[in-house]
């Protein structure tokens, strides 16, 4: 259509909106949150707009983006009562958490080697005491196990690439 300069009552007017609203940083007295400023609609889409129904668009368009502004999920009533002290025992708390965790590991690895040198000491006893019938089964009984052992990790391994 045409240049800002084409329209000067549009100019006044749009000076004239923004002496008479409040600022956004302004607080009201009752705790409500602050209303957003009104939006300024362009010229060029005001002017498309029967003039008794401008003011009505630019209110709507303000309570609009004043509306999704503040909406979404308010936040937990604790939220805004904790301290440093408090982030600071949650840091030792998750390190403690952390050593137990790895303290799980390092113990487990010991059952496993333990459990391994159980395993070798028997299958040597036996081979000594020149059990070949009990042998072989103990030797078939830890060829299944660790079959099923691998391919238990297996099927975990590809849940968790899931």
């Amino acid at each position: 259509m045409g240049n800002e300069g084409d329209h000067p009552e549009a100019e006044d007017s749009a000076a004239e909106d923004t002496e008479d609203q409040p600022s956004a940083q302004e607080e009201s007295p009752d705790s409500t949150p602050p209303v957003a400023p009104p939006v300024s609609v362009p010229d060029r889409i005001l002017s498309k707009v029967p003039p008794t129904q401008r003011e009505e668009l630019r209110e709507e368009i303000s309570e609009f983006i004043a509306s999704a502004s503040w909406t979404g999920p308010a936040p937990h009533p604790l939220a805004n009562k904790v301290t440093p002290e408090h982030v600071g025992q949650m840091l030792q708390l998750q390190g403690r958490g952390m050593e137990l965790e790895a303290n799980d590991r390092n113990n487990g690895r010991w059952f496993l080697f333990a459990l391994a040198i159980l395993v070798v000491a028997l299958i040597v006893f036996l081979a000594l005491a020149n059990k070949d019938e009990i042998l072989d089964d103990v030797i078939r009984l830890g060829i299944a196990f660790v079959g099923g052992f691998s391919g238990g990790y297996g099927v975990a391994i590809a849940r968790r690439r899931d």
